[in-house]
Formats: C-alpha cells, structure tokens, sequence
C-alpha cells in the first residue's frame, strides 16, 4: 500500500484465455495429472469414461462412422473445469517457479498474469517474461494462448505505453483507468 510506504506500485493484470482449452484437453493428461496430484481416480475413470461412447456425426441421412473422444471434455460437466486445473498445474507452477515475483491464476480457462513492482519497467518486463513463459509451458500440452483475446486493465499511463511498446499485439486492451 502506497499510503503505508511511501512507495507508487506499478501493477500490471494480464488476462489471457486459453484457447479452446476445454475442447483440446487431452484424456491422458488428466488421467497423468490426477495420477500426479492425488486426485480421486475414481471420479477421473467416471467423467472421463462419459467419453467412451460412441459418437456419430448425422447430416439429414448422412451418418459418419462410430468414433471414440481422446480429447476434449465438456465445458458444462461437474468436473470439466477441476480436469483442466488438473492438468494446467504442472506449467502453472514451473511458470510461478520461473517468475517468482508474479502472480498467476487460473479463472475457468483464462490465465490471469499479474506483476506488481516499484518501477514501470520491471513491472512490464516480469509481466512479459511470464507470459512468455506460460506461452511454452501451456504449448507443451497443446492448449496455445489466444493471441486475439489478451486484456488488462491499466490504471498507470506508463505502464499501459510501455506493455504496448514490450509485449505489442500480445497485450491486447489497455484501458487506462485514471
């Protein structure tokens, strides 16, 4: 609190949706993930096994072949949005490893990135470097970051013209709310 130190805070919230993530999460990085974390394998073989059944694609009397799901799980299911965090919490921590001094968290299937610092500049930067970061992490696993769907709210002038000036296009909106 600047009142409290003296000291003006740069922050810089970055909101970044995950693109199609709930369409391209892949069943064998839940099953790993929930593997992983402990998660109740019970409730991962249920919502997962809702999958398995055979689907068809019919077109007025045109029917597709019988095909089984491997990825993607349903936005509106109970357990849809606990299986994405299950297998977004391994690059959420190495990007919160790589990026100590910046907040991340995760809202339904948009990455929020915050960067709180003294300075302009190492508020923008640590901003970035994370970004980048969860840029790869997130890539590994083959749910890419929206380029067209960044958006932050920027509420110190500085800070909004240098994240257009570092991150460019990536940054997306940039309301100033002074």
């Amino acid at each position: 609190d600047s009142s409290v130190t003296g000291v003006q805070t740069c922050a810089l919230p970055i909101s970044w949706d995950i693109s199609k993530a709930f369409d391209r999460v892949r069943h064998k990085d839940v099953w790993s993930a929930a593997k992983r974390e402990g998660f109740p394998l019970d409730l991962v073989r249920v919502s997962l096994g809702s999958y398995k059944w055979q689907r068809r694609f019919v077109d007025g009397t045109l029917v597709s072949q019988g095909m089984w799901l491997t990825i993607g799980v349903a936005a509106g299911s109970p357990l849809a949005a606990w299986e994405l965090l299950l297998v977004l919490l391994r690059p959420m921590e190495t990007v919160s490893v790589l990026n100590r001094m910046v907040s991340l968290s995760l809202h339904v299937d948009d990455l929020v990135v915050e960067a709180q610092e003294d300075q302009p500049e190492t508020t923008v930067w640590n901003a970035a470097k994370a970004l980048a970061d969860a840029v790869v992490e997130f890539g590994k696993l083959e749910l890419p970051l929206d380029k067209e769907k960044p958006t932050t709210i920027v509420s110190d002038s500085k800070v909004a013209k240098l994240a257009q000036q570092i991150m460019g296009v990536r940054i997306g909106k940039v309301a100033d709310e002074a």
